[in-house]
């Protein structure tokens, strides 16, 4: 898959998270020790986080269940630089 199309499909996922939760950027923000500008980067597919532990953090927050969260662990290859 395009690097862009696995950046496309992380974001749509993280989108999905936080619809699922309702709160605003800034409230994740805040409870994910990251800026909302930065999560809405991630949401909006304009960048990815470096570490998986903040997508991690983000799915726990959001009620990903530990099904849901190795599915996001196994798809950690989107922060991959392009060799």
């Amino acid at each position: 898959m395009p690097k862009d199309a696995v950046v496309e499909e992380f974001a749509a996922l993280v989108r999905a998270l936080k619809a699922r939760d309702g709160r605003s950027y800034e409230a994740l923000g805040r409870r994910l020790s990251v800026s909302a500008s930065t999560l809405h980067r991630y949401c909006s597919g304009a960048t990815v986080p470096e570490e998986f532990a903040v997508v991690d953090r983000l799915a726990v927050l959001c009620g990903a269940d530990e099904e849901e969260r190795g599915v996001w662990e196994e798809s950690g290859g989107w922060a991959s630089p392009t060799p």
